[in-house]
């Protein structure tokens, strides 16, 4: 009988709330403000059944701290991201240059090798120990040939059979220096003659932290054996 009694109770007490209590309080929105005469055990049971919500929000000094950290760490990743970035172009312009370079220094050289005769600057028909920016020599097929160094234009430039100088590096590298070497030109030496050339350049870059110099330096022999 007392169970039975409980059980009325609850199913009224129910039946009250669904009728007189505000459907967004029903849901846990909030607590009542009114307890409509029931007193604090009205409130307590009706907490009982719709418990009030325990989610908070974020504190003003939080989202602050927040942004602060997120700014941080944007910042250095941002600042990473354009190192990386540079230096990746760096390295484009100097594969760049370095292949064209190699590319004229490769065809200057088999015209040197396959070559004789070689005179460097005012010597002629002898050593060239002191070095200068200019050789002139007979190729294989008969022709005059010439290379020297321009320093108004800072390119390689050559020349055959006294026709105009054009450079044979591209516009965006940069000869600063340019050396030939002429040893074992000598007749009668009894040694076989070689030219060692050395290079100074740098690139052009559209920004000066971009820019790289480099130097290269190689050493041919005459194909032809020397009488």
């Amino acid at each position: 009988m007392i169970l039975k009694n409980k059980k009325n109770k609850n199913l009224r007490l129910k039946q009250f709330v669904k009728l007189f209590v505000p459907r967004s309080t029903q849901k846990g929105l909030g607590r009542p403000k009114q307890s409509f005469g029931l007193g604090s055990k009205f409130s307590s049971l009706l907490t009982a059944y719709y418990p009030l919500p325990t989610s908070k929000g974020f504190l003003l000094v939080e989202m602050i701290v927040s942004v602060a950290l997120f700014s941080v760490v944007m910042t250095i990743g941002m600042g990473s991201l354009l190192s990386i970035m540079s230096a990746n172009r760096k390295s484009q312009s100097f594969k760049v240059v370095i292949n064209n370079v190699n590319l004229g220094i490769e065809s200057m050289s088999r015209d040197i090798r396959t070559g004789y005769d070689y005179n460097c600057g005012s010597v002629t028909g002898g050593d060239c120990v002191a070095g200068d920016d200019i050789i002139y020599f007979v190729s294989s097929s008969g022709e005059d040939i010439i290379y020297r160094f321009n320093n108004v234009s800072e390119s390689i430039e050559k020349s055959v059979d006294g026709s105009a100088f054009s450079s044979i590096i591209a516009q965006d590298i940069s000869i600063t220096n340019l050396k030939f070497y002429v040893l074992g030109a000598t007749v009668g030496d009894n040694t076989q003659p070689r030219v060692a050339i050395t290079v100074q350049a740098h690139t052009t870059g559209t920004k000066v932290s971009e820019s790289v110099d480099f130097g290269l330096y190689t050493t041919v022999s005459q194909r032809k054996l020397d009488s």
